[in-house]
């Protein structure tokens, strides 16, 4: 069994573990102002219309909103907004950019809020 150093402990980690901490780093070296923009952009959409993040990224490209410095800290910044219940995952389909090659995404809402 190989050990990988996993946060401050060096233990054997699962998979789900590594994929935790690579996404903490990459936002991590981000910065707030890409952060705090995609945020705002994802916070202007109506409550309950679903979107993609295809859809916020073309938003943000057409806003002026500059490229993360790697593309993965688009699913890190979505996986954080989702376990802050501000973005609720409603289902999936193909993304519409090419580069993509109609791999499966993930739609989202912002919840409708409650009483």
């Amino acid at each position: 069994m190989v050990k990988i150093a996993c946060g401050v402990r060096s233990a054997p980690c699962s998979g789900r573990d590594m994929k935790r901490e690579g996404q903490r780093l990459v936002l991590a070296a981000e910065g707030c102002v890409w952060r705090a923009s995609v945020l705002q952009l994802v916070l202007s959409r109506q409550r309950g219309r679903r979107f993609t993040a295809d859809d916020i990224r073309a938003e943000a490209s057409a806003s002026g909103v500059p490229l993360p410095h790697h593309q993965n800290a688009w699913g890190a910044l979505f996986t954080e907004m989702s376990k802050r219940k501000i973005i609720e995952r409603v289902d999936y389909c193909e993304s519409k950019r090419d580069r993509a090659r109609a791999r499966i995404v993930s739609v989202w809402v912002r919840p409708k809020m409650t009483k």
